[in-house]
């Protein structure tokens, strides 16, 4: 993971700082269960969070992006009509 610190300013607005953990490739495939060539190709189609420049030749994710989009995947299962009905943790009895 990468920490960076950022500034940003909207129009009409002051600098604010904020500070946003980087993510690198193999934390995601890690994370999702995704292929590399599938991640990309989800960028591609603009269903994934795109990676951000780190550098020349490296890249990272924004963790807070890559997690709210792993989150809205368990949201559409949930919401899914055919979904079967979820309560809460399963328990094993001895």
């Amino acid at each position: 993971m990468i920490a960076l610190a950022f500034r940003t300013a909207l129009p009409g607005k002051s600098c604010k700082a904020f500070s946003a953990t980087r993510i690198r490739l193999k934390d995601i495939i890690d994370s999702t269960g995704l292929a590399r060539s599938t991640i990309y190709t989800y960028i591609d189609k603009g269903a994934f969070p795109a990676p951000v420049s780190l550098g020349e030749r490296s890249v990272g994710w924004v963790e807070r992006e890559v997690h709210e989009w792993i989150l809205a995947r368990i949201e559409e299962r949930d919401l899914a009509d055919d979904a079967p009905v979820r309560l809460g943790r399963l328990s094993v009895d001895s």
